[in-house]
């Protein structure tokens, strides 16, 4: 049945678009645009547009400065694979910042400067409703981002790898979430500096 209006957030509708314009981004960068400093959108017409026959959505990219600093960057050249050969995009280590057991900061270092933590990769959780509580959420990301770094670093994900590394998590937004996006990035985090990459 034909909508009068665009689909809105969280409906199958969007879902699906959401569905297909990650693939189509992870095309167009060469990896996982959530493993970068990047933002993925879906646009779609005004109801007034939409009901006039524009019945389309859009996939946007945007970069943004830093994995704590949302803020765009306005951008000379395409972003077409940003995520392949150098990764020039790509998150890789940083300089964390943390007090009273939150991130104050994340700055972006080389990884061969000293160093406390590197992203691993992204968890993706499972297709449920969003968790109800903080606390539900939290356990399941942490539990999810174990298994992550563990692979990253080549290390047993057993009960010694909260021993060997501690965790940052840095989900997306509720509203990301109903669209189709359940990822969480995940970084190893030391209570040191190292001056290499652990994976």
């Amino acid at each position: 049945q034909e909508r009068p209006t665009p689909p809105p957030p969280g409906s199958p509708e969007r879902r699906r678009a959401y569905a297909e314009c990650h693939t189509k981004a992870t095309e167009f960068l060469g990896d996982d645009w959530r493993t970068g400093r990047l933002m993925l959108g879906v646009a779609v017409p005004t109801d007034e547009a939409w009901s006039g026959g524009a019945q389309w959505f859009r996939c946007d990219l945007w970069e943004v400065r830093e994995e704590d600093n949302p803020n765009e960057v306005y951008r000379s050249s395409s972003l077409k694979d940003a995520l392949r050969g150098e990764r020039a995009v790509a998150y890789g280590c940083f300089a964390a910042t943390i007090k009273d057991e939150q991130v104050e900061s994340m700055v972006a270092v080389d990884c061969t400067r000293p160093h406390n933590a590197e992203f691993a990769g992204v968890f993706e959780a499972p297709d449920i409703p969003y968790p109800k509580t903080e606390d539900e959420f939290d356990r399941m990301a942490f539990n999810g981002c174990r298994g992550v770094i563990a692979r990253f670093a080549g290390v047993p994900n057993d009960r010694a790898l909260s021993y060997r590394t501690g965790q940052i998590i840095t989900p997306y937004a509720r509203e990301a979430w109903e669209e189709g996006n359940r990822g969480v990035r995940c970084f190893l985090f030391l209570d040191r500096n190292v001056t290499r990459s652990l994976k």
